[in-house]
């Protein structure tokens, strides 16, 4: 069996986030990391939730105001680079091996529009998958049941880089 698809993901695979005193801000990183993976990401990643939500909720289950958290996570936003080496691959197995490239990204709805004005990587997928449009996110095995279907692959012929 082929890998016939390479499924990449944004955060932490092809963008990549500078720790720096910007991003963090008000945060210690662990908290930033606390943010970022608490539950109710996962429902606005999914876009159960809107923005105001997550900050409404975020801020009373932390010690950070809606203002930090916005602050915090708006920097982390516009500190992310494109991760070039990552990026060199996509192309390379799109344009030189002919693999389908496909991204499967957890990108909550109020993202989608600035990442597609931030960033000049479209070109190199196939299709895109976002979370909030699909109102799954990963980890959930239904969203990658519905990319394999979409695509009429088998798991045996995806590669997943996240």
């Amino acid at each position: 069996m082929s890998i016939k698809a390479i499924v990449l993901d944004l955060a932490g695979v092809l963008l990549v986030w500078r720790k720096s005193s910007r991003v963090v801000g008000e945060a210690s990183l662990i908290e930033l990391h606390q943010i970022r993976h608490h539950p109710v990401r996962h429902d606005f990643e999914a876009g159960r939730i809107g923005e105001e939500s997550l900050y409404s909720q975020l801020s009373s289950e932390t010690n950070f105001s809606r203002d930090v958290l916005e602050r915090v996570l708006n920097n982390a936003f516009q500190t992310s680079r494109v991760n070039e080496p990552v990026y060199d691959f996509a192309k390379a197995q799109k344009y030189g091996s002919g693999r389908r490239v496909i991204c499967l990204s957890n990108t909550p709805h109020c993202y989608i529009g600035r990442l597609f004005k931030k960033l000049d990587i479209w070109n190199v997928f196939d299709r895109i998958y976002m979370s909030s449009l699909l109102g799954m996110a990963k980890p959930d095995q239904r969203v990658f049941r519905h990319l394999l279907n979409q695509e009429n692959l088998r798991p045996e012929e995806v590669f997943s880089g996240r």
